[in-house]
This record gives structure tokens, C-alpha cells and sequence, in this order.
């Protein structure tokens, strides 16, 4: 019932959809052995197994990924340190795309960028999850705010 849903955020975090359903399996490995850990308290089923996912997928991340290629230059040069062009703002991007170009981001900085813009956690927060430090985490949203506006200034080529 959740299985799209969730594998969708697991693609989010993954470098590929070979990962991500490693991911999910994982996931729902861990909530089936924790699934007495689950007590409606008003949080929903649904809220839990999706935390639990996120979860896992960080984890999954620091247990695998262990080297963590950078950022090339390129995508730093000073042209795309801008925002978007004013007329790219109202252009539309596929789903598939936009996971694609987020697929692209390092694993750290994919991490990053995943709990800060998409589960709106707090540089905080994701610095003591993660285990770096608030400005690691700053740089790391930086990084991906340019690779990703790179990506979406290349598809508007």
C-alpha cells in the first residue's frame, strides 16, 4: 500500500533505482522487526514507516557510501552562483527529471539537501543526524543549490 510512496523517497537518496529498492527492502526489513515499536500516538502508521524510511536511508547511506566524490568545479563558476533565470521560473521540470539531476548530487550533499529542502529539518538537526557539523551542512546545501541549478539551466538549453 505504502510501496511506491516510500520508494519514491528512497530514490531521492539513492545514486540509483537498483539502490533505492535496496533501500526499501531494508526499510521494510527494519519496520517489520519494529513494527511493535508502533503506537498511534495521533503520528498515523503512515508518518511512522516514512520516518522509519528516512531513517534508514540516511544510515544506509553512511554504511555504503563511505567515499563521496565531489562536486566537480564546473558546476561552482561563478554563471551559476545566481538564481535561476527570471524566465526559468515559470518552466515546468518532470518529476523523472528532477529525481535524475538529485540522483546526480553526491551522497552527503544529496542527504543534505533531501532533509533540508524536502523534510524541512533544521541545519541542526541534520548536523546531528548526519554527525558533521552545522557548516557542513551549509556547504553542502550551497553545493547542491548550484549543481541543481546547473542541471536545470543545461535542460533549458
Amino acid at each position: 500500500m505504502f510501496g511506491k510512496d516510500l520508494f519514491t523517497v528512497c530514490c531521492r537518496y539513492s545514486s540509483s533505482t537498483q539502490e533505492a529498492e535496496d533501500m526499501l527492502i531494508e526499510g521494510f526489513t527494519r519496520a517489520f522487526e519494529k513494527i511493535n515499536l508502533f503506537t498511534d500516538s495521533g503520528i498515523g502508521f503512515y508518518s511512522w514507516l516514512r520516518t522509519l524510511m528516512v531513517n534508514n536511508c540516511i544510515n544506509y547511506i553512511k554504511k555504503y557510501n563511505k567515499k563521496e566524490p565531489t562536486i566537480r568545479s564546473e558546476f561552482l563558476d561563478d554563471e551559476y552562483t545566481d538564481t535561476l533565470q527570471e524566465d526559468d521560473t515559470n518552466k515546468v521540470y518532470t518529476q523523472e527529471f528532477l529525481l535524475q539531476c538529485i540522483q546526480k548530487l553526491p551522497p552527503t550533499c544529496r542527504s543534505v539537501f533531501n532533509m533540508y529542502a524536502i523534510e524541512e529539518m533544521s541545519c541542526r538537526d541534520i548536523a546531528i543526524r548526519l554527525e558533521i557539523s552545522e557548516a557542513s551542512v551549509k556547504t553542502n546545501i550551497y553545493k547542491a543549490r548550484i549543481f541543481l541549478q546547473k542541471c536545470l539551466n543545461e535542460f533549458s538549453e
